[in-house]
């Protein structure tokens, strides 16, 4: 691992330095550090954004999410008042969305971690023990169906959501593979 793995992480994820609030930006930091070092992964940049689509990196698919979310909440407070969404919890929610996935997989396959947790619950325990806001947690475990019997209850878990599975929708279709979306 490289002598700095907070810079390394900062490197990877430039969206960190959106976060406004120095605390949550340090304890998103803090969660990937903890990723990369308990991981089977030696480099972030390895990790492919699932078993699926290989070719495409996580960090990839979380700069994605995370920018795609920034632009969504963007355009709902611009052209709908009353709409308040906090950014710092957004940001740090959507670049942690699936800190779990190094930690639920490893070069050689799926981890105990991930054959016997639902995605994403271990990246929500890290955010809450390293005391990052209830919100934040919130978005990590709603960010998808299969990892939540409640579906995202604020506007940042929600647009959250849908920037995800955009984005891999759009890696689906780029790859031939079958969509997530519904009818």
């Amino acid at each position: 691992m490289a002598a700095n793995p907070e810079a390394t992480i900062r490197e990877l994820f430039p969206e960190v330095d959106e976060i406004q609030d120095r605390t949550i930006r340090e304890k998103v930091v803090q969660v990937w550090v903890q990723v990369l070092q308990t991981s089977g992964w030696t480099d972030l940049r390895d990790v492919p954004k699932n078993e699926r689509i290989d070719k495409v990196g996580l960090v990839q698919h979380v700069r994605g999410v995370t920018q795609a979310a920034r632009a969504l909440a963007k355009i709902a407070v611009d052209l709908y008042p009353g709409v308040k969404i906090d950014m710092d919890v957004l940001t740090a929610g959507a670049l942690l969305h699936d800190a779990s996935k190094p930690l639920e997989a490893g070069p050689k396959g799926k981890t105990p971690l991930g054959k016997l947790f639902p995605h994403g619950y271990q990246a929500s325990y890290m955010a809450l023990q390293v005391g990052l806001p209830i919100e934040v947690v919130h978005i990590i475990i709603t960010h998808t169906r299969n990892s939540s019997a409640v579906p995202p209850k604020t506007y940042e878990g929600l647009l959250v959501h849908y920037a995800d599975y955009c984005d891999s929708d759009v890696l689906n279709i780029l790859f031939g593979l079958k969509l997530l979306l519904q009818f």
